[in-house]
């Protein structure tokens, strides 16, 4: 709940400062590089795409499941959920990452999304059950 309250609050500081030009992407893979002096993180995604970000440490929130944790957190060879946007100058900006692993992450989304579709279910109305006829 924490995290979602964080990451709407994320979004709409974005739009409202004007910082991105467009809130791009929501990725999924593995990190490959890691440099916390040049605020730079690197991300092989699921879908083979090497991706470089920047991120500014200030604004940059690093989760594990529920849990706020330090960016020093994030190593090479995590798997990792990331958000970003590019900024005005077109350059890849990551504003979180949520070092769950990704098979976890897909069973949350999963779980979310049966749970969802029982609510849009209608119930059948129950059959009435007439006594047997005795002869």
């Amino acid at each position: 709940m924490r995290k979602g309250f964080v990451l709407l609050l994320v979004v709409a500081v974005v739009a409202v400062l004007g910082v991105a030009s467009s809130w791009a992407e929501v990725v999924r893979g593995k990190v490959t590089e890691i440099d916390l002096k040049a605020n730079r993180l690197s991300l092989m995604t699921t879908g083979g795409e090497s991706l470089g970000l920047t991120f500014d440490p200030a604004d940059f929130i690093v989760w594990k499941g529920d849990d706020e944790v330090e960016t020093k957190e994030v190593q090479v060879g995590n798997e990792a959920e990331v958000g970003y946007y590019s900024d005005e100058a077109g350059t890849k900006v990551a504003s979180w990452v949520d070092l769950t692993p990704i098979e976890a992450l897909e069973e949350e989304e999963s779980l979310s999304e049966d749970i969802e579709s029982l609510g849009e279910e209608e119930l059948a109305p129950a059959e009435e059950t007439q006594p047997a006829a005795t002869e």
